[in-house]
């Protein structure tokens, strides 16, 4: 199969061109410092059109990936991958969480959620208050209460290959469970 080569314009000419001479180059928000690819004009976390180019090693950690054989694009057929690089979330840098100074010190979290992994390694050593409103046991069956404490309150530096991934690293945090991890639907 034959794979279209890309349409270059001035806004993405930079990118497909880079590496003729050995670099890589990203395009970066110049206010947040955001690395946006596919290039666009304005900068999906903070909206800015301040944007620029960076030049970065080619070296990551791929923690993810998959390879599509359904759905296509109209130029890209199937199959292509889609890889994940480890990195900061997209939610922490809609934040501004990289570019902040403060960690989480002296901060209280409460969840609502569908529960927490009362044994989850992330957040060891830690103290939680924990309830339920929803008549089950505060363990998170679907992950989806976990994922949104270590969202909130995930370490500044977890262990291996993995940039932060937590706006706070507080001490002390509160899960409730306010509805079953049944619920499929919401009215």
């Amino acid at each position: 199969m034959t794979r279209p080569l890309p349409q270059l314009n001035a806004q993405n000419e930079f990118f497909w061109t880079a590496g003729a001479d050995g670099v890589l180059r990203i395009q970066e928000c110049g206010d947040c410092e955001a690395l946006i690819h596919p290039p666009q004009p304005v900068c999906r976390y903070c909206r800015s059109r301040n944007m620029g180019v960076r030049d970065v090693s080619g070296k990551a950690t791929l923690t993810a990936f998959t390879v599509n054989h359904r759905f296509g694009f109209p130029d890209l057929p199937p199959p292509y991958v889609v890889a994940q690089v480890a990195g900061v979330t997209w939610g922490l840098n809609a934040c501004r969480v990289p570019m902040s100074a403060f960690n989480g010190t002296g901060i209280r979290v409460a969840v609502l959620d569908t529960g927490f992994d009362v044994g989850h390694p992330e957040f060891a050593g830690r103290s939680f208050v924990t309830s339920t409103f929803a008549g089950q046991p505060v363990q998170d069956l679907n992950g989806h209460g976990t994922h949104t404490a270590g969202t909130a309150a995930g370490p500044n530096a977890p262990a291996g290959p993995f940039q932060r991934y937590g706006i706070g690293s507080p001490r002390a945090a509160t899960s409730r469970r306010y509805h079953s991890s049944r619920v499929s639907s919401w009215p």
